[in-house]
């Protein structure tokens, strides 16, 4: 059993927008698994870290401290 299914709503971890993609495939290798997403037409594959049931950001870089 894999993480998420098919026609499943994810969210990728660093897309800053947090769009809505739907699983349309699911690609099992040995030591991996990863997923096609679809969002208006384009297709992604990404691992399942990278992508979430939740929307989250995940920041390249932390946010700076603020100077007085």
């Amino acid at each position: 059993k894999t993480e998420y299914d098919i026609e499943q709503i994810v969210y990728i971890r660093a897309d800053p927008d947090q769009l809505p993609h739907t699983i349309i495939g699911i690609i099992i290798e040995p030591g991996a698994v990863r997923y096609k997403l679809s969002y208006l037409g384009d297709i992604f594959t990404l691992y399942n870290f990278e992508i979430s049931k939740e929307k989250t950001i995940i920041l390249d870089h932390p946010p700076a401290d603020e100077e007085d």
